[in-house]
């Protein structure tokens, strides 16, 4: 399993692109979501999964997870979450 050691972003709120945070949360509070997207009603739970996808091969298991959408295909998606959590992960 995988520790945060501190909030990992990635992105940006462009057109097309998604903006990622990830931070540690509480042990065994688990995931804590914010979505925000225009698609929401639509892609909100597929972003949800690609993202999930991400975090369950780190063995990311309690985090805050915020995400600003903005039209991103679902490689954008995982590529920004991964750098997040890499970021987030890095030690000094």
């Amino acid at each position: 399993m995988m520790e945060l050691l501190r909030a990992g972003q990635a992105g940006s709120v462009e057109s097309n692109d998604i903006f990622i945070l990830i931070g540690p949360n509480e042990k065994g509070k688990g995931l804590e979501w914010h979505l925000e997207s225009p698609v929401k009603s639509i892609y909100g739970d597929k972003i949800k999964e690609e993202i999930m996808e991400i975090l369950k091969k780190y063995k990311i298991t309690d985090a805050i997870v915020q995400v600003t959408d903005r039209g991103a295909l679902p490689f954008t998606v995982k590529a920004r979450t991964e750098a997040a959590i890499l970021r987030a992960i890095k030690k000094d």
